[in-house]
């Protein structure tokens, strides 16, 4: 990690496969008041990531960030029941910068489909595809529009090797 980023914190921007992720199933009132002040936390290295993201690419770039336990949670979440996991095509998590509002899970809801499913909890977005994504009428570019957030998506598999690789250690 670079200099002044805490090493217990993971980034992902929607160019990238390794830069961030998760948050906790059930909050108490502690865990809340944690939970805020880690996002408080990453709002200034979110910020900064994104800067210089600019600085180097020329454009700006979407930035998520998570720490290692909360991309831990966000792994072991299951958002669907287990036999509608077992026989989807595909589950993508969806990275939000902050937990959206009311009416934008509304919004999101009211896109399932025969084949698609959505379930959000805390700042992450879950897409249970039962075909091939090809087959969705759902991408990335729907989600952002209907939520009218930024978002970057990435597989459970990529996600479970992640943690595999990066956290478990």
């Amino acid at each position: 990690m670079s200099a002044g980023i805490p090493s217990k914190w993971t980034f992902f921007a929607s160019y990238s496969s390794r830069w961030g992720f998760p948050t906790s199933r059930h909050s108490s009132p502690a865990e809340m008041s944690s939970l805020k002040q880690k996002q408080q936390t990453a709002n200034p290295l979110r910020r900064r990531s994104r800067r210089h993201s600019k600085r180097l690419l020329d454009y700006e770039v979407a930035t998520f960030v998570r720490t290692d336990a909360e991309f831990t949670a966000i792994a072991a979440y299951k958002p669907f029941p287990q036999s509608l996991l077992d026989s989807a095509a595909a589950l993508n998590i969806g990275f939000l910068a902050d937990t959206p509002e009311a009416v934008t899970k509304q919004k999101l809801i009211s896109l399932k489909t025969d084949i698609d499913d959505f379930h959000i909890h805390g700042r992450e977005l879950y897409w249970l595809c039962r075909k091939k994504q090809s087959e969705s009428k759902i991408s990335n570019v729907v989600l952002e529009k209907a939520l009218g957030l930024k978002t970057t998506l990435r597989g459970i598999n990529t996600i479970n090797k992640m943690a595999e690789k990066y956290i478990a250690k």
